[in-house]
């Protein structure tokens, strides 16, 4: 029996979902999440054979998401599922990874539950490169250099180096840039996935910020940071599931 969690952040998506995994007697629905947060927390108490992880989530998209479970050493198989076939790139076909495309296929889903049941007989492992390959894969076709702000009831476009940080005020995207503040129609973790990531890092689930524009670090509580940034008085937390891989993109010994 395959243990498997369900991620969508959009309820009718899960219960296609899970509608097609309970023809299948081989596989069993342990629980379900609605966003990549608490997709984390989910997995990290259930533990499950397999997750369904939709990619475009508003919080933590499912590629980050995947990644922050295989650094807390959670191994599970995982199947992409999203509604962009732009997604759907030779990237995929890596071990324990694969994709379905929504609206979901009877015929495609059988073939991927072939293809994780051998895969889990083999005993084939996940590993970190794996799934940050897949993600940079992915960033790299889909980059964008620009995108459109809302204020005073204007559209005003943004480039993309122009951004300091980005953060969620109460529940919108806001985009803080070095001309102005502005809320935008994009969700936190789509927006990463398609940033330049030598340049925009995800510091916690709220925050991205520009690498380039930081003036400081200051080491906080339980080997924690705040970052000073350039322009901006307030500071930006890295929460501890951000700090080993910032002090990897920034070379820090401490």
């Amino acid at each position: 029996m395959i243990r498997c969690l369900v991620v969508d952040d959009e309820f009718p998506a899960r219960e296609e979902l899970k509608y097609m995994i309970s023809k299948d007697p081989q596989l069993k629905i342990i629980g379900e999440a609605d966003s990549g947060s608490n997709a984390i927390e989910r997995a990290k108490e259930l533990k499950p054979d397999l997750i369904f992880m939709d990619i475009n989530m508003p919080d933590i998209n499912g590629l980050e998401a995947a990644s922050m479970l295989i650094d807390l050493g959670i191994e599970s198989y995982i199947v992409f599922v999203t509604a962009y076939d732009k997604y759907a790139l030779n990237a995929f076909d890596v071990k324990a990874l694969d994709y379905l495309l929504k609206p979901l296929s009877e015929e495609r889903f059988c073939k991927c539950i072939d293809k994780i049941q051998s895969i889990i007989n083999k005993n084939t492992n996940i590993n970190k490169e794996q799934i940050n390959g897949l993600i940079r894969e992915i960033a790299n076709n889909d980059r964008i250099s620009r995108i459109v702000g809302h204020k005073d009831n204007k559209l005003i476009p943004i480039d993309i180096k122009d951004i300091i940080y980005v953060s969620i005020e109460d529940k919108t995207t806001v985009v803080y840039t070095i001309k102005g503040k502005y809320s935008i129609n994009i969700g936190l973790g789509e927006l990463h996935s398609r940033m330049d990531r030598d340049v925009f890092f995800r510091t916690h689930k709220s925050f991205i910020v520009n690498l380039n524009m930081i003036e400081a670090i200051e080491p906080w509580f339980n080997s924690t940071f705040n970052i000073k940034l350039k322009k901006i008085t307030q500071t930006i937390p890295v929460s501890r599931t951000y700090v080993k891989d910032f002090k990897e993109v920034l070379n820090m010994d401490m």
